[in-house]
């Protein structure tokens, strides 16, 4: 929806390009018991049961599958979308590969090489009439590293929801001709390096958009984001009183602290069960594990 909003549209425009089919069908507004969720992209349509006759009743661009229903995405379904779209967008985003609602070999079968496909699964590359395509995933892997840079290089106070559209945008822009050609949705990985480099560009430029960067403002966001002063430890904003703000997230009372180069562990006997968990807290990567053990 913010994506349609920024090229012009408004959110009931946006909205109005947006379709749901579940278990019970496509989502119309007839039906009664949806969640707010559903309420929201519910539309004055025909009920329809199945998920080939929803297409033929919407007519979609693309279709996106992320239910894990295998096969969901049959002969007929993408044929219809073949003959309704010149390029069709076919999303099957569902793990494991057992769960995906096709294969990249039914994708481009059955739309006669026509399709643009991303998978949530991987897939090898397939000959089709002496033409080759080259199925990629659509994996959070793309944006990952960019957008971490991007956030290292502006150091913002707080991550605003538009860095994720903005990380988006410059992934778009480099998928090429080629990559289109193949049926692709995605550049190849092989080019992870440049990609994330415009995307950690775009990255810091909507967080000074936003006003929210905690550093002045670098004339060249790609050159910032290549240099290596960039990632230097004392660049990198560190949070303030993490002992504090651990137990206090946790809701716990810390009894013990200690810490070394690699982790930070955080201790809490719980008085009914005698128990003691302790929580290893990595500051490298802010994970967080836990464990509980029985206290003597």
């Amino acid at each position: 929806v913010e994506a349609m909003m920024k090229e012009g549209l408004s959110q009931e425009e946006a909205i109005n390009r947006i379709f749901l089919f579940d278990s019970h069908g496509l989502v119309t507004k007839d039906r009664e018991g949806l969640t707010p969720l559903k309420q929201k992209f519910a539309h004055e349509l025909e009920p329809q049961s199945t998920f080939l006759d929803a297409i033929g009743e919407v007519k979609p661009t693309a279709i996106v599958g992320c239910a894990a229903q295998a096969g969901s995405f049959n002969a007929y379904v993408l044929s219809a979308m073949a003959r309704i779209n010149e390029r069709p967008i076919i999303f099957a985003l569902s793990n494991p590969t057992s769960r995906s609602e096709c294969t990249a070999r039914e994708a481009y079968t059955y739309t006669e090489g026509k399709c643009l496909f991303a998978s949530g699964s991987p897939f090898p590359q397939v000959e089709l009439n002496g033409k080759t395509f080259i199925p990629r995933q659509s994996n959070n892997s793309y944006v990952f590293p960019g957008i971490g840079l991007g956030l290292v290089t502006a150091s913002p106070r707080v991550v605003p929801q538009s860095v994720f559209l903005s990380a988006a945008e410059a992934l778009s822009k480099k998928v090429s001709d080629e990559d289109l050609e193949n049926g692709s949705l995605f550049p190849s990985l092989t080019k992870i390096r440049e990609v994330s480099q415009s995307i950690a560009a775009a990255v810091a430029e909507e967080c000074f958009t936003a006003g929210v960067a905690g550093v002045p403002k670098p004339k060249d966001f790609r050159l910032q984001c290549t240099s290596p002063s960039t990632l230097r430890s004392d660049r990198i904003r560190k949070p303030s009183g993490v002992r504090k703000e651990i137990a206090v997230f946790l809701k716990v009372k810390t009894l013990k602290y200690c810490s070394d180069h690699e982790r930070r562990k955080f201790f809490r006997r719980c008085g009914s069960c005698l128990r003691t968990w302790s929580m290893d807290f990595y500051p490298c990567s802010w994970s967080v594990r836990m464990k509980c053990r029985l206290r003597r």
